[in-house]
């Protein structure tokens, strides 16, 4: 995927069961529930299957959706976003065999993801 293309994309919510029924039965996405991954993880297939998602608890109050952006260098890309003002959510987290990720507030305070194929 190229850097700088949305990967994919994180619904918050705080019954995330009944969030996977919602948009299972609405738009047949299957979902698969991700061992190992530091929260409960939903990995959502979506029928583009170059874009994937997610359904994760809510883990704090006001958490909206967020999008993940492919880069090459996660390092690079994390340096270079807090030098343009973004500030660390969520640190360096890996989903084995998937990828590694961290989580930033943009200047205005919006929450995105980049995210580094493994």
């Amino acid at each position: 995927m190229k850097e700088g293309s949305v990967r994919g994309f994180v619904l918050p919510s705080f019954m995330p069961a009944r969030a996977l029924e919602f948009y299972s039965k609405l738009f047949g996405w299957k979902s698969e529930k991700l061992e190992g991954a530091p929260i409960e993880y939903n990995v959502i297939q979506t029928p583009n299957k170059e874009i994937e998602g997610a359904i994760i608890p809510v883990l704090a109050p006001g958490q909206t959706q967020f999008i993940f952006i492919s880069v090459h260098s996660l390092e690079k890309k994390v340096d270079e976003a807090v030098k343009l003002g973004a500030n660390i959510a969520i640190g360096k987290q890996e989903l084995k065999n998937r990828g590694v990720f961290v989580v930033l507030f943009d200047p205005d305070g919006n929450l995105f993801g980049l995210w580094e194929e493994q």
